[in-house]
Formats: structure tokens, C-alpha cells, sequence
């Protein structure tokens, strides 16, 4: 009798398994650059993945420049800082940050208390420059005006961000990984909210602003050694194709609108 009962519960647990899916598994390298790609993505925080590959690396500065078509350098886009333990001191850029999507240069100044983020400083310069390669050096803050500021609290899972124009909460699952993003913004006191998804294989996105008309879907896939993020709305589809290096850095970057070359990127590297 214990013998078949033995037999049946086989037979079922072979059965369960058939009917389940397969579980796509992928190496310890290609979730570094998973999690380096969507970490970049969320200039608020980085992830303890993207700062151990740049402590690895002994990465002090990151270099972000501009290709036009002729595949020469151009421009600087963005120009980042690191210390000894991978995270950021200063960050120079015409890109979008924290503040958003602004059209003018800022420089961000990073403070830490005991191992964590407490504060952004976010200046503009007083003088005019058309390059973040005129000013990416600059130290001096009495030739900038500061414009705004972020402080971050922490309880528990949940990292809070405020700024002079918004509140942002990141929620954080039992492997540190952020799974909701609310914003709030005060002018119009209107709140913003993203889910977060990790699968293993990817990340998937919802960002559901009532900015748009139709909620905002973002999908980072990894492919080898590159990071495909997929982010549709509307009729419009934005595809970027990040690629790294052996070491887990990145080193190109590619933006397409539906399926038309709009930018492309290289990045440098220089280290302790």
C-alpha cells in the first residue's frame, strides 16, 4: 500500500512539472547588466548591483558622448563622478536626471551620511557654456546658482525623495529591488504611479500618469552582453539598445523611434 501511494505521488509531481513553464535562467553577468540598465534608469537611486560593477572596476569617472552621423564624437551628453566604493560624488548633464527632462545643463552634487544618499544639490551654471565639456571640471559652486535640492529619508523598505517640486517614494522588495515608484508633484498636487516587475529575464514597467493618455509600458530584456529597453505608448515606440563590455560596463547606446535611428552614444571610462 505504501508502495503505490508512493508511485501516485511520483506520478503527480512529474505531472505538475510537465504542466509548469519553463524557467528562463540567466548567468550572474547578464543580471548585473539587467539591473545596471534599469538602475540608470531610475536616477534617484543606484542599485547595489550597479555599485559593486563600478567598484569592481575602480570607475572614477563615466563618460557619456554624442555620435552624429558620420560615427565621429561630437558632444558630451553627460559626464558622472564616482568615489572608491562606485557611487556617484557629481553628475554634469543636458540629459534627464532626477529634475526630469530639463533643456538647459545642471550639475548634481551627491551627499552621504553612514553609507547612505542624503542629500542632491541641483545647480545651474551662471555662465553660458553649449557644453557639458566647458564645465564638467568645475568644482567651484560659488560659479553656480543653486536651483534645488533633495533629501532622502528611509523607513524600512521604503526610500522617500523630496524636492522643491515633488515627493518620490521607491518601494523596495526583499532583494532590495525597486517594485513601486509613486511621484507626486506639488504645483499640481497630481500623483504619478509605477509598478515595477522582475522576472529574472526582465524587467516590466507601468507607468500610469495622467500626463498621457494611455499608460506607459517599458520592457529591459538582456540578450548576451546587451540590454534591450522597449517602452511604448500611443503609436510611439522607443527602443534603446544598450551594450556592455566583459566587465559589465557599459560602452554603447543606441535610441530608436519606431525603428529610426534617433541617437547614439558611447561611453568612456577612466579609473583609480
Amino acid at each position: 500500500m505504501k508502495i503505490i501511494k508512493l508511485l501516485a505521488c511520483i506520478l503527480i509531481f512529474i505531472m505538475v512539472q510537465s504542466c509548469c513553464p519553463d524557467i528562463v535562467k540567466i548567468t550572474q553577468y547578464e543580471k548585473n547588466i539587467l539591473d545596471f540598465t534599469h538602475s540608470n534608469s531610475n536616477p534617484h537611486i543606484q542599485s547595489f548591483s550597479e555599485i559593486n560593477t563600478l567598484m569592481q572596476n575602480r570607475v572614477k569617472t563615466m563618460t557619456i558622448l554624442k555620435v552624429n552621423e558620420e560615427g565621429t564624437k561630437q558632444d558630451s551628453l553627460t559626464y558622472v563622478e564616482f568615489d572608491f566604493a562606485g557611487r556617484i560624488k557629481r553628475r554634469s548633464t543636458i540629459e534627464n536626471t532626477t529634475q526630469g527632462c530639463l533643456n538647459f545643463m545642471i550639475r548634481q552634487e551627491f551627499k552621504y551620511e553612514k553609507d547612505k544618499l542624503k542629500e542632491i544639490r541641483n545647480y545651474t551654471f551662471k555662465n553660458k557654456a553649449n557644453s557639458v565639456l566647458n564645465n564638467w571640471m568645475e568644482t567651484d559652486t560659488t560659479k553656480m546658482k543653486l536651483f534645488d535640492w533633495e533629501s532622502y529619508t528611509y523607513k524600512g523598505d521604503t526610500i522617500i525623495v523630496e524636492s522643491g517640486y515633488a515627493i518620490f517614494k521607491f518601494l523596495l522588495d526583499e532583494n532590495k529591488n525597486i517594485f513601486q515608484k509613486t511621484i507626486f508633484t506639488k504645483f499640481d498636487k497630481n500623483t504619478d504611479y509605477c509598478n515595477i516587475i522582475h522576472t529574472g529575464s526582465s524587467i516590466l514597467s507601468e507607468l500610469d500618469s495622467k500626463s498621457y493618455q494611455n499608460k506607459i509600458l517599458t520592457e529591459y530584456s538582456v540578450e548576451e552582453n546587451k540590454v534591450l529597453t522597449i517602452t511604448s505608448s500611443d503609436d510611439i515606440k522607443i527602443k534603446e539598445e544598450n551594450i556592455f563590455n566583459a566587465n559589465g560596463l557599459l560602452v554603447e547606446s543606441n535610441i530608436y523611434e519606431n525603428n529610426l535611428l534617433l541617437l547614439k552614444r558611447i561611453i568612456s571610462y577612466k579609473y583609480y
